[in-house]
């Protein structure tokens, strides 16, 4: 099972190359002010940091228990501290403005879009007999569901902001 796994993760990452490249060659390259900038070196950086503490914290816990730290099955405790470093700098980045503003606002069917992925992975994890396939599928479901959580939180915060703002014009 983990091979499939590995097949549609690499076909995943294929497919997301392609439309890079592709959205390279056809669209106009994104423009970030310098704020925007500023706050994404601070959000990268506080993911760094926080996957550097979680290994830490992994490496003290073997040495402590002079065991290995194993949650279900090799490397998943190191694919969920790379999801928590992803998901810290994701939420600074979506909550300080650095990708989506008012001007570029997130299309909302996007979000239902991913949301109704990260159901179908914890599905997925929730019915697996794999223990790694188990843990794997419940993480990445529950990254993108919370990372969609806080991009819709933002739209709607950002929407009030906007109201707010076109009111006080009047």
């Amino acid at each position: 099972m983990r091979l499939y796994w590995g097949i549609g993760f690499g076909v995943g990452l294929l497919i997301a190359a392609i439309a890079l490249g592709l959205r390279k060659k056809l669209g106009k390259p994104c423009e970030y002010d310098e704020r925007q900038v500023a706050v994404r070196g601070k959000a990268f950086q506080a993911g760094f940091v926080t996957i550097v503490i979680c290994e830490f914290c992994v490496f003290l816990t073997e040495i402590i228990t002079e065991t290995p730290f194993m949650i279900a099955a090799p490397g998943v405790s190191n694919m969920i501290i790379m999801l928590i470093g992803f998901l810290v700098m994701l939420e600074i980045s979506i909550f300080e403005d650095a990708y989506f503003t008012p001007g570029k606002p997130v299309s909302i069917k996007w979000c239902i879009v991913m949301l109704l992925f990260g159901v179908t992975m914890l599905v997925r994890g929730f019915t697996s007999d794999d223990l790694w396939n188990k843990f794997m599928s419940f993480s990445f479901g529950t990254f993108f569901i919370i990372v969609m959580i806080s991009i819709i939180i933002k739209a709607a915060i950002t929407k009030k902001a906007v109201e707010n703002d076109a009111e006080a014009e009047k």
